[in-house]
């Protein structure tokens, strides 16, 4: 009796041929990609606990990452009832954000459980919710306000002498007033001398041996929210330092001391370990000892990964005893006060769609309507509304939207009684002023390789999600492609595409009608598999 040998059976603990692949466990329907059957999906439309586990984190040879779209809820149009104006206008909202990375990999730790949240569609004048992907051990550091800090002490790692440097952290704020220290080298004498990165006050700013550099920005516009902040410096040269906020630029300065010395302690969460305590959470702190970022940039969405230039590394787990850093070359650190772990994390977020704007007028022949702006959001505000020759304010682009969306369209000046309207932004695109009520809704964004049933994915099933709202008046202009609602004309404005993530509609022009509410997010997770 003769035997067939199979070639290409392999022992236990073996690695498949071609290496190894990503597996993942989900109660969620798994699709097969339409075009590329290597390739599988599923689709997540509500928060869940647990909602997927990745069983085996694979490795390059095969396939060690999964792709995440994540879209948030869309913002609802505004509301037309504007004081006695009988001829008052609203805003089209902005889409959900829209977060995609095509190579996650939990910077490192992909084997793991997710929780999952999906933000919900603003109603009328609201934003819509984000949505966010979790792990569930990954933590952040929780300052009370009240003398808590990290220390890493006196350390050459952060003298940094004249050369380049980043320091960078997500950071949470609860509160602002006086100084608050985020991260700081800084000597206690008579002649303060270091460095600081910090809200000062009511603003964003960088201390520099004596004197504060002020940016423009203030934190209380941030309160309650996660922003990145990041300060590079390139040299000692002047104005070759500067500050980002969700990875754009804020404030250039100098910071032309040569912090060589050893004596200066690193503190995180004050200035010079408990003093100027900072109120909020802290989450991805890195120091690197080259300058990381030249321009404006997209904040990083998942944990960092240690490489050649990082000096420190502190990304809490639920696992840590005490304070950890994950640098290659770690540093003892160590708590002041009542440091605490908090759950909340910054990682992997859509941000909700920004509600429509409000109403601009005056009947004056210079006058400025600014009432007009549409709400900051995940895709842009929705797009102003003026009435004769007021001017009412542009849909901006919400916090943290480096690449998560556009901004909603303005409405330029009207006459003689006519109304103009702006669309909400959207992911693909940013909205249109156009003519009296035609202001158009942002195109959304198109994957091809979805089976076409999943309408979810725009009002008419074409694809396209995270579109904004269209501008609302009489002949209201309708959504771009993809998720936003369409303009009303004279009654309520429509609603955003379910999980969607599209904008709302903005209202007609009949006072106390509404524009339509937002359209829910949604979370796609898709893998290379071995089939």
């Amino acid at each position: 009796m003769s035997y067939i040998i199979n070639p290409y059976r392999y022992g236990a603990g073996d690695d498949p041929p071609g290496g190894d692949y990503v597996e993942i466990s989900t109660s969620a329907t798994v699709e097969e990609d339409m075009y590329d059957s290597d390739y599988k999906y599923f689709v997540i439309d509500s928060t869940t606990s647990s909602a997927f586990t990745v069983t085996n984190a694979g490795d390059s040879a095969g396939s060690d990452t999964i792709e995440v779209y994540l879209i948030a809820g869309g913002g609802g149009g505004g509301s037309n009832d504007y004081g006695t104006y009988a001829a008052s206008n609203s805003g089209a909202a902005g889409a959900g954000g829209y977060l995609r990375n095509l190579s996650y990999d939990n910077g490192g730790s992909l084997a793991q459980a997710y929780d999952v949240t999906i933000g919900g569609g603003g109603g009328t004048d609201t934003g819509g919710a984000g949505s966010q992907l979790k792990d569930t051990v990954s933590r952040s550091a929780d300052f009370d306000g009240t003398g808590d800090y990290i220390s890493g002490g006196t350390n050459a790692a952060w003298g940094f002498g004249t050369g380049a440097f980043t320091a960078e952290a997500w950071v949470y704020i609860e509160s602002v007033g006086g100084y608050q220290g985020l991260i700081s080298t800084f000597l206690a004498s008579t002649t303060p001398y270091g460095w600081i990165v910090e809200t000062s006050g009511d603003y964003f700013a960088v201390f520099n041996g004596g004197s504060h550099a002020l940016s423009a920005i203030k934190a209380s516009d941030y309160l309650d929210q996660w922003v990145h902040l990041a300060l590079v410096r390139t040299s000692t040269s002047s104005n070759d330092s500067k500050l980002y906020l969700n990875g754009e630029l804020i404030l250039t300065t100098t910071l032309s001391n040569d912090f060589s010395a050893t004596d200066y302690p690193l503190t995180i969460g004050g200035i010079y370990l408990g003093t100027d305590a900072f109120d909020g959470k802290m989450s991805c702190v890195r120091l690197s000892d080259t300058a990381r970022y030249s321009a404006d940039f997209t904040p990083p969405f998942e944990q960092f990964e240690d490489d050649s230039n990082t000096i420190l590394l502190v990304q809490p787990l639920s696992s840590d005893s005490g304070w950890v850093d994950l640098s290659s070359s770690p540093k003892t650190l160590t708590g002041g006060g009542d440091v605490a772990q908090s759950t909340d994390t910054p990682n992997m977020r859509g941000l909700g769609g920004g509600a429509g704007g409000g109403y601009g007028q005056d009947t004056s022949s210079s006058g400025n309507g600014n009432s007009g702006c549409g709400y900051d959001g995940g895709s842009g505000g929705g797009g102003a509304y003026h009435y004769n020759t007021g001017y009412g304010g542009i849909g901006l682009k919400g916090y943290g939207t480096t690449d998560q969306g556009n901004d909603g369209g303005n409405g330029p000046p009207g006459s003689g009684g006519s109304y103009i309207g702006g669309g909400g932004g959207g992911a693909g695109a940013a909205g249109s002023a156009g003519g009296p009520g035609t202001g158009a809704g942002g195109a959304g964004v198109q994957y091809e390789w979805m089976d076409d049933s999943y309408n979810m994915l725009g009002p008419d099933g074409d694809g396209y999600f995270a579109g904004g709202g269209g501008g609302g008046s009489v002949g209201g202009g309708a959504g771009g492609s993809g998720g936003g609602g369409d303009g009303g004309d004279e009654g309520d404005g429509d609603d955003g595409a379910t999980n969607s993530g599209g904008g709302g509609g903005a209202g007609g022009r009949v006072l106390g009608t509404d524009g339509g509410s937002g359209g829910s997010g949604y979370l796609i997770i898709r893998w290379k598999y071995q089939n």
